[in-house]
């Protein structure tokens, strides 16, 4: 009798076990499913990424082995990609979702051949972003201090501090009287070509501005952007006027 209790209870005990088991198992298997899904493809995308990188690697000991078996030819050498000229696109200011604004200023420099045409360029980039005054401040300045109307002020004296500052500054492209740098970027050939993006929109090399808060709309802005290709040597320097608080076309 106690041998057939026992038999029961320990077959009640093993199926308990094997239920709570089955009840649980489909949710684990798709947790495991999506987990397995998720590692195939990012392991997909990082092969993809290593090829493409051993593909290019590929192609720059052919061109090695080529220059040094013979010269290029005339005729390759002139359809070779060359930068003709920057266009600057319209800076863009980053906000979130809800409409805050989050600091970040966008510079978006695309470099494009004799043509038109968009192109990759090699070299150094330094852009600047800079910050005009609102309309009005200069006369409000000069009246509060007590200087010409000009801005100037006889009686203003300057430390050699202030003297050498000035120098650097006044040896640096003028950005015009009252105006300010809000910041400088240069990358160099590496930094520049992990800075290109192709989207949706024009490919372009981008240059991010943090910590510019504040309603832009009542300022004006100049961006400017100086490229030195290293493939031909040459230097190009391009400016843009912006304006947020403006619609295009006014």
């Amino acid at each position: 009798m106690w041998s057939l209790l026992g038999g029961l209870a320990g077959s009640a005990v093993i199926g308990a076990v094997l239920l709570a088991g089955g009840c649980g198992g489909p949710k684990n298997f798709t947790n495991e499913n999506d987990r397995l899904r998720s590692e195939a493809i990012a392991r997909e995308s990082r092969i993809g990424e290593l090829e493409a990188a051993n593909a290019e690697l590929r192609a720059k000991v052919f061109e090695a082995d080529r220059r040094s078996d013979a010269p290029m030819p005339e005729s390759v050498r002139e359809a070779l990609p060359r930068v003709g000229k920057l266009e600057i696109l319209e800076p863009l200011q980053d906000v979130s979702r809800e409409g805050e604004r989050l600091g970040r200023v966008r510079v978006r420099v695309r470099p494009v051949d004799g043509r038109g045409r968009f192109v990759q360029m090699v070299g150094a980039m330094t852009v600047e972003l800079i910050a005009f005054p609102p309309m009005g401040w200069r006369e409000d300045a000069s009246a509060s201090a007590g200087v010409r109307g000009d801005g100037f002020d006889p009686d203003r004296r300057l430390s050699r501090e202030a003297m050498e500052e000035e120098r650097r500054l006044f040896e640096r492209p003028p950005i015009g009287f009252g105006a300010s740098r809000l910041g400088e970027v240069t990358l160099d050939a590496s930094a520049l070509r992990e800075a290109y993006r192709q989207g949706l929109g024009s490919p372009a090399y981008w240059v991010d501005f943090e910590g510019v808060f504040g309603d832009l709309s009542e300022r004006d802005f100049l961006v400017r952007v100086r490229f030195e290709d290293a493939v031909t040597g040459q230097v190009h320097r391009v400016e843009r006027a912006w304006s947020p608080g403006r619609r295009a076309g006014e």
